[in-house]
């Protein structure tokens, strides 16, 4: 009997182990993606930082034609929301987000 209880509490720890490797190893895929994914948001941030030369907080058509140069005028229209003659990060944000909503209606 002593026998079979240790066998059962082996086999228990064993699974257990194997659980938690199982569990470790995906968890870990989530945090590379998210380490890549703030990288990513991080480049996105300097890149417009520099583009704004005046630091002012958004990019007029010139700053953003330097630093994006297949950026058309259209385009720039588009995404500047309030009309003011500059993009902002929020602008250009809110932009990618409303085309990625009606890129998943269309499919």
């Amino acid at each position: 009997m002593k026998m079979f209880v240790s066998v059962l509490a082996v086999i228990s720890i064993l699974l257990a182990g194997t659980t938690l490797a199982v569990g470790k190893s995906s968890s870990s895929g989530n945090s590379t993606e998210n380490a890549e994914h703030y990288k990513e948001k991080k480049k996105h941030r300097r890149k417009f930082e520099d583009c704004d030369k005046d630091k002012k907080g958004h990019l007029t058509w010139e700053e953003a034609k330097l630093c994006y140069p297949r950026l058309t005028r259209d385009k720039f229209d588009a995404i500047d929301a309030d009309k003011d003659g500059g993009i902002t990060r929020e602008e250009i944000k809110a932009h990618r987000a409303a085309r990625k909503k009606n890129k998943s209606r269309k499919q």
